[in-house]
């Protein structure tokens, strides 16, 4: 197994780590780093939710990104030119060609003078980028799908399901990177299997499941937290199909039972859209919620370590496929998680198996007030984080796990490609 592997990773977002996807991927360079390895990231300079963070944490990623043609800044002439001529060059109306078509051509020549053992394609405009480089140079490249592609094809209700109709130019696309794709890695087992239905048939005997990385530099679970108010704390703005109504109607009827309402507080992390505030006044409970703007990175899992227990609110789908990135990052501070979501689903999978909080079903309020009880008689006990602290996860998730499950990928592939 090689230990100074040297990877090209194509992602539309790393750095600055201001989005979701942008953090998962400079999460897994900066693990890449650390264990000695070489890579070089192709991607954007892309306007995320979140405010950007460029302290010394992210230095070393910073470095090895390459940041071409920005498409998040406005709409100029010269932008819709570059668009138009990738789409031409590539051969796919797909947005996202102009960023891809110079991808690639920044891509080849590194491929060229550096080597590299794979390529990881994390996004699906590096798809397209990636797909043509491996046509091109022969190299081994990997997809890796960290949510349903296209849209439509999400599970009810942001989507239409497996099933859906999608425009020709991205059922190619799906069918091409299923095809050519080396390797294919899903975050988890269920969205692999939603995914792989609408796949090609070969996808599920090439891929691996490979989950998000928690970065134990920012464990923090020794934070100091304030002994006289159980604190509660979602972090990240909640949109449709997303929504808290759920969770605000089971933490009003909790907050009924308890003596002293003044010793329950809520956070939320983000600007909230006004449907959100609206639900606060409607359950009541806009003197337990309040709203903080939202922060970088690192000063957001600071944040967050200080905190009792942490709040992931998922869709009402009749099954949970995703992995979200915030459940990865709520591990890193051994805080216990409470997941209002699907019965059936990954959360659910690893509470159930492994721990780490409690899961309440995201069609209920009277089990979001009965897990909020559960928790609140802990924590007057003193044993919340004894018997539901996440830490307990993280070596399900740690840089070991992830880095030492790319290794070995890598590896097989290398074979792969020796035997060629």
């Amino acid at each position: 197994m090689k230990s100074d592997l040297s990877i090209l990773m194509l992602s539309s977002a790393c750095y600055p780590v201001s989005s979701a996807e942008a953090i998962v991927n400079a999460k897994l360079a900066l693990a890449c780093l650390e264990a000695g390895w070489r890579i070089d990231i192709i991607s954007e300079n892309r306007v995320g939710h979140y405010p950007s963070e460029e302290d010394e944490t992210w230095n070393s990623v910073a470095k090895r990104v390459i940041c071409c043609p920005d498409r998040d800044r406005g709409i100029t002439f010269r932008k819709v030119l570059n668009e138009a001529r990738g789409m031409l060059l590539l051969g796919t109306p797909l947005i996202g060609s102009g960023w891809a078509s110079t991808a690639l051509r920044v891509s080849t020549q590194l491929v060229r003078e550096n080597g590299y053992d794979v390529v990881l394609a994390r996004t699906p405009p590096a798809f397209l980028a990636a797909l043509h480089l491996g046509r091109r140079t022969g190299i081994p490249w990997i997809a890796n799908w960290n949510d349903p592609w296209p849209f439509a094809k999400y599970p009810a209700p942001y989507g239409s399901g497996p099933k859906a109709r999608i425009p020709t130019h991205k059922r190619r696309l799906v069918e091409e990177v299923g095809r050519e794709a080396t390797w294919h890695t899903f975050c988890c087992e269920r969205l692999r299997r939603h995914i792989c239905q609408y796949g090609p048939p070969e996808m599920m005997g090439r891929s691996t499941i490979i989950p998000h990385v928690a970065l134990r530099r920012f464990a923090n679970q020794h934070a100091k937290r304030n002994p006289e108010i159980f604190t509660l704390c979602h972090a990240g703005k909640i949109e449709p199909p997303r929504e808290p109504g759920v969770f605000f109607a089971g933490l009003s009827d909790f907050a009924k039972t308890i003596k002293n309402r003044r010793g329950i507080s809520v956070v939320f992390f983000g600007r909230q859209p006004k449907e959100t505030l609206a639900m606060m006044n409607a359950y009541g409970v806009t003197d337990i919620v309040r709203i903080e703007e939202p922060r970088p990175y690192g000063q957001a899992i600071r944040r967050l370590a200080e905190m009792d227990v942490l709040v992931i609110i998922e869709a009402k789908c009749t099954e949970g496929v995703f992995l979200p990135a915030k459940f990865i990052d709520y591990i890193q501070t051994g805080r216990p998680i409470l997941a209002v979501s699907p019965v059936t689903g990954t959360l659910a999978d690893v509470i159930s198996n492994h721990g780490g909080g409690l899961l309440a079903d995201c069609t209920r309020p009277n089990e979001v007030a009965a897990a909020l009880a559960v928790f609140y008689r802990h924590w007057q006990e003193r044993s919340l984080d004894s018997t539901f602290g996440s830490a307990r996860l993280l070596s399900l998730y740690n840089e070991d796990a992830v880095i030492s499950e790319y290794a070995r990928l890598c590896s097989r592939l290398g074979n792969h490609s020796d035997e060629r």
